[in-house]
């Protein structure tokens, strides 16, 4: 069985405080943090990454960088269970979509990828983007 990765957006940080703090590095894993390989995986992150990462881009308020709230968790599981597909291609598990939009249909991988080419333009003045 293909493992669960559940992806959380952390709670305000010192980094989000400014821009000016967005140089403050977020810590590194230890060896045994690396050495770690269970069914479940839990990964904390920035909410504007948690959307390229998974490339959900549903239910972002207009003039927000990301859908995600402080602390929020959402569940997903690879597409091909089998590892084989090189994109590593990510869905949101039934259970965790409920949890958060009750009896609202999912969008498509389709719709997602079409609301990815809107939404990007709208969310890229609030990112940070290194060059």
């Amino acid at each position: 069985m293909a493992p669960t990765i559940h992806l959380i957006r952390h709670a305000q940080g010192v980094h989000n405080l400014s821009f000016e703090n967005e140089s403050i590095h977020d810590p590194d894993l230890t060896e045994l943090g690396l050495s770690h390989g269970d069914a479940h995986v839990a990964a904390v992150s920035h909410g504007g990454f948690l959307h390229f990462l998974t490339d959900d881009w549903h239910g972002i308020p207009t003039g927000s960088a990301t859908g995600w709230a402080n602390c929020q968790f959402r569940s997903y599981q690879f597409v091909d269970p089998t590892g084989q597909d090189d994109e590593a291609e990510l869905v949101e598990t039934a259970e965790s979509w409920r949890r958060r939009q009750g009896d609202q249909i999912p969008p498509t991988r389709t719709e997602l990828r079409e609301m990815r080419a809107v939404v990007q333009e709208d969310v890229i003045p609030y990112l940070y983007i290194k060059k």
